[in-house]
């Protein structure tokens, strides 16, 4: 929960520099929503090289371990491997980062634009 709460802390800071920055302080929805969805591409693309240092690096035994519980738990053996392998949640994590990014990016956006005074 608290890493969601950084996420979208990290999008409002990226898009209203780029408001800030880029635009120079005019911005329409679309432009900030772009600008968080190529935030978003870029951290999709780094995210595989960071789950492969995590599992293979800092928690060699995770993949081990979780398959243990889950069969622990009454899940097959079948099932357990083929969900926690690093193909497996590397996929999770590219299509997760992608949606969550997209939504982020299209609500810190909605709060960021520049709002025109009629």
């Amino acid at each position: 929960m608290l890493f969601t709460f950084i996420v979208i802390f990290v999008y409002y800071v990226a898009i209203k520099e780029k408001k800030n920055e880029f635009f120079k302080g005019m911005m329409t929805w679309k432009q900030g929503c772009v600008s968080g969805i190529v935030l978003t591409i870029i951290i999709a693309i780094l995210t595989p090289f960071c789950q492969v240092i995590f599992h293979k690096a800092i928690a060699p035994e995770f993949f081990p371990n979780m398959i243990e519980y889950s069969i622990s738990k009454g899940n097959s053996a079948e099932m357990a491997k083929s969900y926690f392998n690093l193909s497996s949640y590397i996929l999770q994590n590219i299509f997760g980062v992608l949606s969550l990014g997209v939504v982020i990016s299209a609500i810190v956006a909605l709060f960021l634009q520049t709002k025109v005074k009629k």
